[in-house]
């Protein structure tokens, strides 16, 4: 069930994001301090959103009793070469998602779920996390719609069980989010 609530909110993410990325248009953000980058198997991750093959994005899914907040951050090249990394939590109360919170799966308010996909023109891998799921929000401006953090996972491959992604030294930074009801 984890795994199908992660995956629908991160088709709905997907879906409602354009290619054009404005996650550093707010409050006059310096764009060099919004980032999403990670050491995936000791090879490392960062995804700028300075342009079209390299783009950031995020949205908070939230309605009376649930919410979702997904963080996603990809790199490509011009051959359509990429590489993505998603980072999700959720709960039931958002105002419970403060600075300084930190959370480790299994848990029982909230759910932390990430993501590794990667591929090229013709083929893609696809894996979510299933053990050492950790997040910890190092700030968070709700009025602005900006959040920061670090993170961490475990991926296996959804086509082969015995492949896994090691997702270690996560961080996002300045990252802004719009709000979906």
């Amino acid at each position: 069930m984890k795994k199908i609530t992660y995956l629908f909110i991160l088709s709905v993410l997907l879906i409602n994001c354009s290619g054009n990325d404005d996650s550093n248009n707010n409050n006059n953000q310096d764009p060099s301090d919004t980032f999403v980058r990670a050491t995936i198997d000791g090879v490392s991750f960062n995804a700028t959103g300075v342009s079209l093959f390299n783009t950031i994005n995020a949205q908070l899914i939230e309605n009376e009793t649930i919410f979702g907040l997904i963080i996603v951050g990809q790199v490509a090249d011009e051959s359509l070469n990429f590489r993505s990394i998603s980072i999700g939590i959720g709960g039931t109360d958002f105002n419970e998602v403060i600075s300084g919170l930190e959370v480790q799966s299994p848990n029982n308010q909230f759910t932390v779920e990430g993501g590794y996909f990667f591929g090229d023109a013709s083929s893609s891998r696809s894996s979510v996390s299933d053990e050492d799921e950790f997040i910890k929000i190092t700030f968070i401006d709700k009025a602005n719609q900006i959040i920061s953090g670090e993170f961490r996972f475990l991926a296996i491959d959804d086509d082969d069980d015995s492949l896994m992604y090691n997702v270690t030294e996560g961080e996002f930074s300045n990252v802004s989010y719009t709000v979906i009801d």
